[in-house]
């Protein structure tokens, strides 16, 4: 693994989550409950595959 791919892996899901929290915060805000609560989970299963499938990438 090259060291772009190595920097990618750990950049790509940092900004996956930090997109998906603003706009979780941004659902919540304008009192949309149920969307901020989806997008919430959204990030979190998106940046968990993230980190799951490169984190197996280095490893194996």
């Amino acid at each position: 693994m090259s060291v772009f791919e190595f920097v990618l892996s750990i950049a790509a899901p940092i900004l996956v989550l930090i997109y998906t929290v603003n706009l979780t915060i941004w659902y919540w805000k304008r009192r949309n409950r149920l969307a901020a609560v989806g997008s919430g989970l959204l990030a979190l299963l998106g940046a968990g595959f993230s980190i799951g499938y490169f984190t197996l990438r280095v490893l194996l």
